[in-house]
């Protein structure tokens, strides 16, 4: 074997134990926090969460980068109809700011009563419909 074979087999491995605690600590009883599942392991909290967070990069890496084993068979859904709902008048106001964050560009500026709610151009747009759903819904 190769090094590069070795080291990859490794990171596999650790990877893979590293899954293992956490689906672990997933399933740890209830009321025990993860700071305690931590300790009764020897690990801290942080690694617990770094190691979560690598996973996750790697797990959309990989779906991102290889493609489907078996391809999904398109199947018929039959799907109800909505009923129109009746337009909500909202006393907001809406801008276009020229303001740049770090998450993003701000696409739009709503001000709703008290708050300043920023929408920015990485939204999907099912977040955007929920908030204005819930806007309407707050008297």
């Amino acid at each position: 074997m190769t090094n590069s074979t070795t080291s990859l087999i490794a990171k596999n491995l650790r990877f893979q134990n590293w899954a293992d605690e956490i689906r672990d600590c997933k399933a740890r009883p209830v009321g025990m926090t993860v700071d305690d599942w931590c300790k009764t392991r020897g690990i801290t909290k942080a690694a617990y969460y770094w190691h979560m967070h690598r996973l996750r990069e790697e797990c959309i890496i990989d779906s991102m980068s290889s493609a489907p084993m078996n391809p999904i068979e398109p199947t018929f859904v039959e799907l109800q109809a909505l009923q129109p709902t009746k337009p909500v008048e909202l006393p907001i106001k809406v801008e276009e700011p020229s303001v740049q964050s770090n998450g993003g560009n701000i696409s739009a500026r709503i001000h709703f009563g008290g708050a300043i709610v920023d929408i920015f151009d990485t939204a999907p747009e099912t977040l955007i419909r929920s908030l204005l759903e819930v806007m309407a819904r707050v008297k």
